[in-house]
């Protein structure tokens, strides 16, 4: 098995999910933020599972925010090294906006619930994430 935590690229996600919808003039988004997590969504493969969602306060100094975490795994099919990835989408509330993540990939592994776990456990221990 390997196992990777570096950031990567897929294909299907292009640019920011923001370019190009902020009215200069009026100083707003054209879209809002439940419309570009639909065009998020709807540009994930067919093939991608969805692992489920992830909610958490994170506590800095004298301020909190929220994060969203939506969790994918997508077969790997553009390099050898690797056959799953895992894809998230994310909501900050303190940039109050979704973004693209992709931290984890890993090869060895056949069933998808396993890559699954075995990557989500990883990324989160390396958030910190205590699942004792």
């Amino acid at each position: 098995m390997k196992l990777s935590l570096e950031p990567f690229d897929l294909e299907f996600i292009g640019a920011d999910p923001y370019e190009g919808i902020y009215d200069e003039e009026s100083g707003e988004y054209t879209s809002t933020n439940e419309e570009v997590l639909k065009q998020m969504m709807d540009s994930i493969p067919s093939e991608a599972i969805y692992l489920g969602c992830h909610n958490d306060e994170i506590l800095g100094f004298c301020i909190t925010w929220v994060q969203r975490i939506h969790i994918y795994i997508v077969p790997w099919n553009e390099s050898d090294d690797y056959d799953w990835a895992l894809l998230l989408i994310v909501w900050d509330d303190n940039w109050g906006k979704w973004e693209w993540r992709t931290e984890a990939r890993i090869s060895g592994i056949d069933c998808h619930k396993e890559a699954g776990k075995l990557m989500t456990k990883a990324l989160f221990e390396s958030w910190g994430y205590d699942f004792t």
